[in-house]
């Protein structure tokens, strides 16, 4: 799983299940505090997120879903 690949079902499953997730701009400033967290050493997201977590284990991502782990995702395909 990539980082890009994440975020884009982080963003699907967000709006099937948080009404305010259907609000483009409550979305997209969510998502870029998501984005700012998982691809520097700020911490602008809580990795708390039970929606997260479950596509973290329903597509069996290996070990705990922390903030290290996170990061350590390729951005994409490349591994860039």
């Amino acid at each position: 799983m990539t980082k890009n690949q994440l975020l884009s079902l982080y963003r699907e499953a967000l709006k099937e299940s948080h009404k305010w997730a259907n609000e483009p701009l409550a979305l997209e400033k969510f998502l870029n505090s998501f984005w700012e967290t998982i691809t520097t050493d700020r911490i602008t997201w809580s990795n708390a997120s039970p929606t997260l977590l479950q596509i973290w284990r329903k597509h069996k991502m290996p070990g705990k879903m922390t903030y290290k782990a996170l990061r350590a995702l390729p951005l994409d395909k490349t591994g860039a």
